[in-house]
């Protein structure tokens, strides 16, 4: 027989550096380990298995589950970040008015989406830009990519750079620019290198015997 211990914690301020096993919930909650849910006003943990609800969340380590409030921070994720501002590198979806990553592979869905590195997958707002790599499909009214195999679709495409400003200094300018969809393709090759370059830039975090990468 499994037996589950369920902890249920209604404090002014909750903090338990082990695990929570269930429910906590306070002001500010402050755990090591969340099986279960953690939600406050603040809420801190280093791995979340389960959702993080309050104003401000963030996770050191991990969250496999949900992150909801109206600043999300997360070293890695694997499932949703919803908020006003989600900042996480993994797997999943971010839905905000601000979204921002290094590395990520799903959905991002706001007003403003960023990927300050590498991303796979799709972007969905009024200004969307990868800085570095990205393998996938941009719609939105301004759509910034620099490399990679991608489709841009919105009023306008730009590739190749960072910004308007940046754009306007580049003699080629009229070439990284078109309206309505761009695209640009750069063959499997160029994806296996982001691969190894993922693979060589991962940094372990060592938990309990499981390593995360992140």
């Amino acid at each position: 027989m499994i037996r589950i211990k369920l902890e249920f914690i209604l404090k002014k301020k909750i903090e338990e550096p082990e695990e929570i096993n269930g429910v906590a919930i306070g002001k500010e909650v402050y755990t090591g380990y969340v099986n279960g849910i953690q939600a406050g006003i603040k809420t801190l943990s280093y791995v979340t298995n389960g959702l993080q609800a309050g104003i401000k969340n963030e996770a050191f380590v991990r969250v496999n589950g949900v992150q909801a409030g109206i600043d999300n921070l997360a070293s890695s994720l694997v499932g949703i970040q919803t908020g006003y501002k989600n900042h996480a590198n993994g797997y999943g979806i971010q839905a905000g008015i601000k979204n921002n990553t290094s590395d990520f592979y799903g959905l991002q869905t706001g007003i403003k989406n960023q990927s300050e590195q590498d991303m796979t997958g799709v972007q969905l707002g009024l200004q969307n830009k990868v800085e570095e790599y990205f393998d996938g499909i941009q719609i939105g009214l301004i759509n910034f990519a620099k490399k990679g195999n991608y489709l841009q679709i919105g009023l306008l495409n730009i590739k190749g750079v960072q910004s308007l400003k940046e754009l306007t200094k580049d003699k080629d300018w009229h070439e990284k620019l078109t309206i309505l969809y761009g695209y640009n393709r750069e063959g499997k090759g160029a994806s296996s290198q982001r691969k190894k370059k993922r693979m060589s830039n991962k940094e372990k975090i060592m938990d309990r015997g499981k390593i995360y990468y992140l």
